[in-house]
């Protein structure tokens, strides 16, 4: 009997078997990789990507029960502070029903702004297809959910959300001081080229929206005393000298202080020079 598509080739059944899936298999190999579209950053409510529909190919039915077809991820936060997580959970989906792929692997991939992708953690779904993990945060920009449905990747489907890492107030003063290092010292200069010591605090504390009056004597009754052993980066210090100050400086932790100390000097971080000091907390 001749193959009615391949006249004068004579097939086996059984071979006939193998070809059909092999041509199926290659099929179903041209599904790649979808990325979703970025959320928009925003306050701190939950935030839904954009559901993206993968392109399957020409596959058997069962094959195409098991392709994922629909991919979203969830963040608790979509704006958070520096070091502080977010939860993430992702749902894949299957077929026209949007019925839930189970026990499929996934990988939660991140990146900082500009780098590249790396993973973050690979699970497999629960029997409801839900996959769910609590990365920390201090430094990624975005996350994706990358999904297989088989150990061979014949198809994936992946979306992207944007999470925003906004620093603290405490983290905006050091930051602000940072920016003051080689600056010269200026007597009554308060930046951001030219800092005296309660110039620099002033400009330090107004980029976490304090405003402190140009006086270190004056900046002692800021905030609330802390002790040296609970003193964080970012409190202020004041230099005593019975009842009056002479000096203020943003704590850079460690015993190291940022100030502008004198004339003829530049802002720096230097070793905290004196026992005679307090510590204010002016920010959390």
């Amino acid at each position: 009997m001749r193959n009615s598509t391949t006249p004068g080739i004579r097939v086996p059944r059984r071979s006939r078997s193998r070809l059909a899936l092999r041509l199926g298999t290659v099929a179903a190999a041209t599904c790649g990789v979808l990325a979703g579209g970025l959320v928009a950053a925003g306050g701190a409510q939950a935030a839904t990507t954009t559901v993206t529909t993968a392109s399957v190919a020409s596959v058997s039915s069962a094959a195409a029960k098991r392709q994922p077809t629909g991919a979203t991820l969830r963040a608790s936060r979509t704006t958070v502070n520096k070091g502080q997580a977010t939860r993430l959970t992702g749902i894949v989906t299957v077929g026209t029903d949007g019925k839930r792929l189970a026990g499929a692997t996934v990988t939660l991939q991140a990146r900082v702004a500009g780098g590249k992708w790396h993973n973050v953690a690979v699970r497999k779904l629960t029997s409801n297809g839900v996959f769910t993990v609590q990365p920390g945060t201090s430094q990624t920009r975005q996350f994706k959910l990358y999904v297989t449905a088989s150990k061979s990747r014949l198809a994936s489907v992946s979306n992207v959300v944007t999470v925003t890492v906004r620093p603290t107030a405490r983290q905006k003063v050091v930051a602000a001081a940072q920016r003051g290092i080689g600056k010269p010292y200026v007597f009554g200069a308060s930046g951001p080229n030219a800092f005296d010591c309660s110039g620099l605090t002033l400009y330090a504390y107004r980029a976490a929206g304090v405003r402190l009056p140009h006086s270190a004597d004056a900046q002692k009754h800021y905030g609330k005393a802390v002790s040296r052993g609970s003193a964080k980066p970012g409190d202020l210090v004041v230099f005593y000298s019975g009842g009056y100050v002479y000096h203020a400086a943003i704590y850079a932790g460690n015993g190291y202080i940022y100030e502008a100390a004198r004339p003829g000097t530049r802002v720096g971080k230097h070793k905290l020079w004196s026992g005679s000091v307090g510590f204010r907390r002016l920010v959390a």
